[in-house]
């Protein structure tokens, strides 16, 4: 964990420039970890722009509180001068990878998972980025800029970016049976006889006597009187 990986964790979840995150403070992000307000002077377009942060941003701000310096304003600091991350330390991170990527191009992605993925209008989408939206006379008019909105699919891309983890549920245990002794399997038994279907056992002349067998366990098998093996 670094301050240029964290940066860089939370330039793609986020959507935002390079120097947007590379310059951010703590001053800029609510108590809660839930919106991050950067200020018109390091916006490209000189204005506000405000960030809804999903819960995986947060947690890469919390995991940034663990690499803060005292006193020192910014989220992401240089490791050597405490100053604000240089261009080149995300560049250089993402050229250590050895994949074809940039790191501007991760706005471009996320552009293409929302055009792709999702039926957000573009104006909702546009508006994530930071982008003008429209025309001026369009822009005039329309005075929202769809933060409900945009806290629904800045969640959404950022559970597509770094799934939750999930609870994997074990399998059941088997439950212990009582095995039940088949018919066929008891020995020694009595033999039925006629009438009412009695059991009586060979040479008992008649004596009213329990019906007790052996299964082939050895185990006792009592009868009911006047109904077959219990």
């Amino acid at each position: 964990m670094s301050a240029g990986t964290l940066a860089l964790e939370l330039l793609i979840i986020t959507a935002v420039r390079s120097g947007e995150v590379r310059h951010a403070l703590w001053s800029e992000v609510d108590d809660d970890l839930t919106i991050w307000t950067i200020p018109a002077e390091r916006m490209k377009m000189g204005v506000e722009h405000i960030v809804p942060l999903s819960r995986q941003a947060a947690d890469v701000l919390r995991r940034a509180r663990q690499l803060s310096i005292d006193d020192n304003p910014y989220i992401f600091p240089g490791p050597i001068s405490g100053a604000a991350l240089t261009d080149m330390a995300l560049l250089e991170l993402v050229r250590g990878m050895d994949v074809p990527v940039t790191v501007h191009g991760f706005r471009s992605s996320f552009r293409d998972w929302v055009a792709d993925e999702t039926d957000t209008a573009d104006e909702v989408a546009e508006a994530c980025l930071a982008h003008s939206i429209g025309n001026k006379t369009k822009a005039a008019y329309l005075r929202t800029d769809f933060f409900r909105k945009r806290r629904a699919l800045m969640q959404l891309w950022a559970d597509h970016c770094l799934p939750p983890a999930r609870i994997v549920a074990l399998p059941a245990q088997p439950v212990a049976t009582i095995q039940q002794t088949p018919v066929s399997a008891v020995v020694n038994c009595w033999e039925r006889e006629g009438g009412f279907g009695g059991l009586k056992p060979p040479g008992s002349q008649g004596m009213a006597v329990r019906p007790v067998c052996l299964d082939g366990r050895g185990a006792r098998v009592v009868g009911k009187l006047g109904g077959g093996i219990a």
